[in-house]
């Protein structure tokens, strides 16, 4: 007998950037949706005993030889994704954005741990925060040297 799983396609892509999410099975009863947004942006939203958390996943942001349209549609798709949460939901985006922030404190939405000196994709992407009221986590702990 086949197990049920849940998934969703979009067909309306080109497939070129690979996104997608694995879900462990004790986790799996918690998926309430997965919608795909776009090549580029997943949405998993998932509930615990007392909260909506919205797991934006699987965004892969143009690298930096993307041109500036592309990385502008990006943020537009990611706001447009962010915008369809509601407030009082958990909100937590991961995974590569291609930016680099680099280190010290930049108001309350970048920690003292960035990586690198930052350039036009880390101002875009601290932008974006100060946008969302998010914070840049992997900034605020120290993390092992690369």
């Amino acid at each position: 007998m086949a197990k049920k799983r849940k998934h969703s396609v979009n067909d309306k892509t080109t497939h070129r950037y690979g996104v997608g999410i694995i879900i462990s099975k004790k986790w799996k009863d918690a998926v309430l949706s997965f919608v795909q947004f776009s090549e580029r942006i997943i949405l998993i939203q998932t509930k615990d005993n007392y909260n909506i958390i919205n797991i934006i996943v699987q965004l892969y942001a143009p690298t930096a030889d993307k041109d500036e349209e592309e990385l502008e549609q990006f943020y537009s798709d990611l706001k447009e994704v962010m915008s369809a949460t509601k407030k009082q939901h958990i909100n937590i985006v991961m995974e590569d954005l291609n930016a680099k922030v680099e280190q010290g404190k930049f108001g309350e939405h970048v920690g003292n741990h960035g990586l690198g000196s930052r350039n036009e994709r880390g101002d875009r992407l601290v932008q974006f925060c100060q946008n969302q009221d998010l914070i840049i986590a992997s900034t605020f702990y120290k993390l092992p040297p690369r």
